[in-house]
């Protein structure tokens, strides 16, 4: 199944303009134009892709950031998990916002 990256976009569309048509053939002296356009759009390109490349730098960061940190933050929610077992009192369950046994939660009946 397609994935939204996996569709392509108006990036993709071929246009008169990105595949370089004209409605009137090449005249004589446009050389200097056309080299001037293609090393602009050159220039534009490289600035992109030099944008591009540090995009992805960010983000291999990020991900090896992410890589160090979930391997702690599953030893520590293990941790957790077994001290909770360990207690077998249930109080984690009915406990208030600050997490401690002296503090529940005060409840009353209501009738409708």
């Amino acid at each position: 199944m397609k994935g939204v990256t996996d569709t392509k976009g108006l990036g993709n569309i071929q246009t008169a303009t990105t595949r370089r048509l004209r409605a009137r053939p090449p005249q004589r002296g446009t050389a200097h134009l056309e080299m001037y356009l293609l090393s602009a759009e050159k220039q534009r390109l490289e600035q992109e892709l030099a944008h591009l490349d540090e995009r992805r730098r960010r983000i291999q960061e990020r991900l090896k950031g992410i890589a160090t940190e979930f391997p702690r933050l599953q030893q520590v929610a293990l941790q957790e998990e077994a001290s909770g077992r360990s207690d077998g009192s249930g109080v984690e369950a009915t406990a208030g916002p600050d997490k401690s046994p002296s503090r529940r939660w005060k409840t009353m009946p209501l009738e409708y």
